[in-house]
């Protein structure tokens, strides 16, 4: 495995929620172990490849200049920031600092299972906030900039990474409470009650939730 793509397992790919910031993911991103981070990307390598200088840049460039090093103004710049929060959750936290993350549900369901609970809200005419935090579970969420204009991009089709704010966990549990109790019986009940299971466990952290897939 190259470093900067994110390690996959043999296991079946399936959303995991953390708790996070109470606003959204460059907040926690920051307020982590950045010198350590910086240090872990140059010790992975004997010499730093080159699609990786930028990625250690934008993380020198977080611990001096803050929430500005996370801004993105082109399509260019949009990926490499994926790639550092990339790297960061899916590898740096998992490998170096796995107590900077807590889980917030214990489930391992299938993505499909997700997926047919997208499907599912399409056709019963969910609310469009649902659909959108629901969507950017399944295909990732950029930080701090406008989604449509940037979008998400994985850097290898499966590892995506996204959150949701504590004020939008506690507008989407509203909703999917009564929306759990109509669900069909099969695959769509269970991915509902594992995500109500982790935004609970938010809400009594006052916090929001980091999630991925990969």
């Amino acid at each position: 495995m190259a470093l900067g793509e994110v390690r996959v397992g043999s296991r079946a790919r399936d959303p995991v929620r953390w708790c996070g910031a109470e606003d959204e993911l460059a907040s926690h991103f920051l307020t982590g172990p950045l010198d350590r981070f910086e240090t872990w990307i140059s010790n992975e390598v004997v010499a730093i490849p080159r699609e990786l200088e930028s990625i250690l840049a934008i993380v020198r460039d977080a611990r001096q200049q803050g929430v500005s090093a996370l801004r993105a103004a082109n399509a260019w710049r949009a990926e490499q920031v994926d790639r550092a929060l990339d790297l960061f959750y899916g590898e740096f936290c998992d490998r170096s600092e796995p107590d900077l993350l807590i889980r917030a549900d214990a489930s391992m369901l299938p993505e499909r299972y997700y997926c047919e609970a997208q499907v599912w809200f399409a056709h019963l005419g969910a609310s469009e906030a649902t659909k959108e935090l629901w969507e950017w579970l399944l295909a990732g969420r950029p930080v701090l900039r406008d989604v449509r204009a940037f979008p998400y991009q994985s850097a290898d089709g499966v590892f995506r990474l996204g959150y949701w704010s504590s004020a939008e966990c506690d507008a989407l549990a509203l909703e999917l409470l009564p929306l759990a109790a109509r669900a069909p019986r099969d695959e769509i009940p269970q991915a509902l009650a594992s995500t109500l299971i982790a935004i609970s466990q938010a809400q009594t952290w006052r916090v929001g939730l980091i999630t991925s897939v990969a």
